[in-house]
């Protein structure tokens, strides 16, 4: 639930959620922290119900979750991809 509290002449939005870190943030208006607070509790609110337990979780190996991470498009994509790729393919390549 989103909270918007007055803090001298700015507001502060404050977003709580079961499950979910306090996430807060300050504004100059209290419409542009209305407008975040909405945005984001509805994003996080989408977000918590696609997050589900995997259904492959009784058979995952940490080399499977190794693979699969250096596989990730987001993962390849960091500066230090190559040197997580070194040293965890020491893992999956046994």
């Amino acid at each position: 639930m989103a909270t918007i509290i007055p803090r001298g002449d700015k507001y502060l939005a404050r977003i709580r959620l079961a499950k979910s870190k306090p996430v807060s943030k300050l504004f100059k208006t209290r419409t542009d922290a209305k407008n975040w607070a909405h945005a984001l509790e509805k994003e996080l609110r989408a977000h918590a119900q696609h997050a589900a337990v995997r259904r492959d979780t009784a058979t995952l190996t940490v080399r499977g979750l190794i693979a699969e991470y250096l596989d990730d498009v987001e993962t390849k994509k960091l500066a230090s991809f190559d040197d997580k790729e070194q040293q965890l393919s020491h893992f999956v390549n046994k």
